[in-house]
């Protein structure tokens, strides 16, 4: 397709990144071309969207793309950095937004900085250490929820809450709500949360609400 072509005489002209935005990013025609630009322009950033689901970005990121684009309708109102901090599986990315100038302290729209967008889906540790170095702030908050109740509830990825605490994140065992940060860590599909608090000695009794309470409503 003509546009393909467009797109691989930009790189070839010194692009930075190309951007593939379409209403409708889970689709066949977006998929091919993420692939198709990945295999003759291995070494290019690709960013593709808009997508609203897991599986699209999935399907994204297996075709090639670095940067998935999340949000329809009236437009996604996360700035670049939090979407890569968020769901970029390339920690190289994070760092070129950084060194290009992106803000890692910037409040942004709808409330959540790059910091905590990399508790909440984020899949490199080194991402925290390198926000901090940016200028983020490891205590950030957001109503009521910390970084490490957001990374012992939702995030999978390995090595994540050690390399919180590492970046300086104050570890609170029991949550503004009595209940302990075990209870969350112990509905995370992962271990790894649970079990690196455990090793750092989190009392497993603290709060209100013991860690095998909330293994029963599972």
């Amino acid at each position: 397709m003509l546009f393909r072509s467009r797109a691989i005489s930009l790189i070839e002209a010194g692009a930075d990144a190309i951007v593939i935005d379409t209403a409708h990013g889970h689709s066949h025609g977006v998929i091919d071309t993420v692939s198709e630009l990945r295999r003759r322009a291995p070494d290019s950033t690709i960013i593709a969207g808009n997508i609203a689901t897991g599986d699209a970005a999935k399907m994204l990121i297996e075709a090639g793309a670095d940067i998935t684009i999340v949000g329809g309708g009236r437009g996604n109102r996360l700035t670049a950095l939090s979407l890569a901090c968020g769901s970029n599986p390339s920690l190289s990315v994070i760092e070129y937004l950084l060194e290009i100038g992106c803000d890692a302290t910037a409040p942004y729209p709808d409330g959540r900085p790059p910091y905590l967008m990399a508790a909440l889906g984020g899949s490199h540790p080194g991402a925290f250490a390198l926000l901090v170095e940016h200028g983020a702030d490891p205590k950030i908050e957001l109503a009521g929820t910390d970084v490490l109740s957001n990374v012992a509830s939702f995030n999978a990825n390995d090595g994540m809450m050690a390399a919180a605490i590492g970046a300086g994140t104050r570890l609170r065992t029991v949550q503004p709500d009595g209940s302990s940060i075990l209870a969350r860590a112990v509905q995370n599909s992962s271990v790894d949360p649970l079990a690196t608090l455990l090793d750092l000695g989190v009392d497993p009794n603290a709060g209100d609400t013991p860690p095998l309470n909330a293994c029963a409503v599972l």
